[in-house]
């Protein structure tokens, strides 16, 4: 039903459109005014919810015609006040709309600059990858692998000895960590 309001509401500004077109908009009909007074409060509302850029298109060429229609019979009364407000009113939303814009577009930004140093970084860590030591790091407390058994307790507490410098030695490809790391 809403779907159909808006339709019709789009309708009716390219009616009243047409109308201005063959010089048979009446500036004193106050059905004129009304529907397009009427159509314009639709399509702000539905703007609220849909920013879309035919909707905001027709909201904007309705605001033309009702300040045209308003300067006949209607420019000194409570209509024209009706018109400033709908026209405030779109004017909000397509600023807010357009902030927005900018606003995603500047994220969307971002995010692909993010994106793309991620990738140059994989392709960077490729070709100068460290040696993989997956699941091969030994557990110099017990000479298991990691994780593959849970540390012993000692007097209620965990034995959490640092290797020393010999311990370390038996670390494959230790050198060539250490230069990786100094390089870059």
């Amino acid at each position: 039903m809403a779907d159909d309001c808006v339709k019709s509401a789009v309708a009716t500004i390219n009616l009243c459109q047409l109308l201005k077109e063959e010089s048979r908009l009446s500036k004193s009909s106050y059905t004129e005014f009304s529907s397009c007074c009427a159509a314009i409060l639709v399509l702000v509302a539905k703007c609220v919810s849909d920013k879309s850029k035919a909707l905001q298109d027709a909201s904007k060429k309705g605001m033309e015609l009702l300040k045209e229609i308003s300067t006949g019979v209607f420019s000194t009364s409570s209509e024209k006040c009706a018109v400033a407000a709908l026209e405030a009113a779109s004017d909000k939303l397509n600023l807010h709309a357009n902030e927005e814009a900018r606003s995603v577009k500047s994220s969307d930004n971002g995010y692909r600059q993010f994106r793309d140093w991620v990738a140059t970084q994989q392709i960077i860590s490729e070709g100068l990858q460290l040696p993989r030591q997956e699941n091969q790091m030994l557990n110099f407390l017990g000479g298991s692998f990691v994780g593959s058994q849970n540390s012993e307790m000692v007097g209620g507490s965990v034995d959490c000895a640092l290797p020393d410098y010999a311990e370390l030695s038996l670390l494959p490809d230790l050198e060539q960590w250490f230069n990786f790391g100094l390089e870059h």
